[in-house]
């Protein structure tokens, strides 16, 4: 510094292996300060992205409320099920069929 009796401005740095920690004077040297305009512009934007994020949180509230709701009035399934990609339905209890028709158990051996 220059022998000054001022307290040296503390800087957090942002960048991914420092993130968190004192800057070293080597790293603020260069780096402008915002004005205080740029500071309230800042500020509005990062109250702004609170409030859009708040909303959010509140509608996938409600839409978690409704999914629960429509889960719980969904009538018990008939113990068939839909084979993945082929919009069939499958018989728990039949031999699993290939796609050519054959049964993959092998009869009689």
């Amino acid at each position: 510094m220059d022998g000054s009796s001022k307290t040296p401005i503390k800087v957090i740095v942002e960048r991914s292996n420092l993130r968190g920690q004192e800057a070293p004077m080597s790293d603020i040297r260069g780096m402008e300060m915002p004005t205080v305009e740029e500071e309230i512009e800042m500020e509005d934007r990062v109250k702004s992205q609170g409030q859009q994020i708040s909303s959010m949180q509140e509608s996938l509230s409600q839409i978690l409320a409704m999914l629960k709701e429509k889960g719980s009035e969904a009538p018990e399934s008939s113990g068939k099920r839909v084979a993945r990609g082929k919009g069939r339905e499958e018989d728990p209890n039949s031999p699993a069929q290939t796609e050519g028709g054959e049964s993959d158990k092998e009869e009689g051996t």
